[in-house]
């Protein structure tokens, strides 16, 4: 009975399109604001301004950052809000592959230039 009434809830919430598209940008534009600012604060510039050399450690942080924004989607809004999670996982995704398509495209027109 409390499984019904659990469903119906989110059937409720998702009863509109733009509730879906809201909690897709809302995941998608989060996870893009949280990362731009970790990599804005002042910890972070103060750390850099120390030791500019040392960037591993900030990558390392941002890593775990977008870990841990993974597995908190996943866990606790998978059933409640799912399409958070989906622009969440998108934003990793497209943040991931975009910067890669880029590189490959640049290393294919700087080695046709040879032929």
């Amino acid at each position: 009975m409390e499984e019904n009434r659990k469903n119906s809830q989110n059937y409720d919430y998702y009863s509109k399109t733009s509730a879906k598209v809201f909690d897709f940008i809302f995941g998608f534009l989060g996870t893009i604001a949280g990362i731009a600012l970790f990599n804005m604060s002042p910890l972070n510039i103060f750390y850099f301004n120390l030791r500019p050399t040392d960037g591993y450690l900030s990558l390392m942080v941002a890593i775990i950052f977008i870990i841990l924004a993974l597995y908190f989607a996943n866990t606790t809004l998978k059933k409640k809000r799912r399409y958070i999670t989906k622009g969440i996982n998108f934003a990793v995704i497209a943040l991931i592959l975009i910067p890669l398509l880029f590189f490959g495209a640049c290393f294919l027109m700087i080695s046709s230039i040879g032929l």
